[in-house]
């Protein structure tokens, strides 16, 4: 091993030791109460009725490995900590060279960029600034750390519809699709519908898309699926006129 292996502490092991003051390695959780909201009845009774259409394609849609287990057997759960849950991860590493090139040394720094998802709720400025507290205070072994925060964003969660739009919407969706609206949790990091609900508070908000199947969404080949361009343009035009002649 290189000179002063176990006298000094591998900068790699400092940031094992920072990442568990933030998260439980066993189970993912993140540990601080104040990345959390309440998941009240209503959330946990969407999301059954969400997991009931989609069933387990919450987590098979994933292309795992053989054997490679989901995090949550039960998929409520597993659609709650998608959208409802603070998540970390870890999205690069300076420090580290190449396997090709690592030696039997003792590297002087391990730098970590990580990303640490927040539910609507959480103030992202508030929640960076006590997070960056929480890394940098007492640090293991007098070891010198330093946190910079990048841009943080607030997620989104639409207020409820009023009355007129839920029940126009619910007709709409009825005469196109065979079934009532409901909710999808998804989108809700984009940072411009967060800034949209902040300066206009008293609006309606209808946040959709033309997914579709094999559209391949946000990877290789993404494409949009036609016929459910046509049915979701036709289900929102339908809701729009009918609101528009109340």
């Amino acid at each position: 091993s290189g000179l002063g292996s176990g006298i000094i502490p591998s900068s790699f092991r400092i940031a094992r030791l920072l990442l568990s003051r933030l998260e439980d390695a066993e189970t993912g959780q993140l540990l601080p109460e104040w990345l959390h909201i309440e998941i009240s009845d209503q959330l946990r009774a969407d999301a059954g009725e969400i997991v009931a259409v989609l069933g387990d394609a919450i987590v098979t849609d994933f292309p795992l490995l053989a054997g490679v287990e989901a995090q949550h057997e039960d998929m409520t759960d597993a659609l709650l900590a998608q959208n409802w849950m603070p998540t970390l991860s870890v999205t690069g590493a300076d420090g580290l060279p190449a396997v090709s090139d690592a030696g039997n040394v003792l590297r002087t720094n391990t730098d970590l960029k990580l990303s640490v998802r927040i539910p609507p709720g959480v103030e992202s400025i508030e929640a960076s600034q006590r997070l960056k507290a929480l890394l940098e205070a007492n640090p293991p072994s007098g070891a010198h750390v330093e946190f910079q925060v990048d841009t943080p964003a607030n997620g989104f969660a639409a207020p409820a519809m009023e009355s007129g739009l839920a029940a126009a919407l619910n007709d709409a969706s009825a005469r196109t699709f065979g079934n009532e609206a409901m909710p999808f949790y998804e989108g809700g990091t984009i940072p411009f519908l967060a800034m949209m609900q902040e300066s206009y508070p008293s609006a309606q908000f209808l946040v959709t898309g033309c997914g579709g199947p094999g559209n391949n969404m946000h990877g290789p080949d993404e494409k949009l699926h036609i016929p459910t361009v046509k049915s979701v343009t036709q289900c929102v035009s339908a809701a729009l006129a009918s609101m528009s002649s109340q």
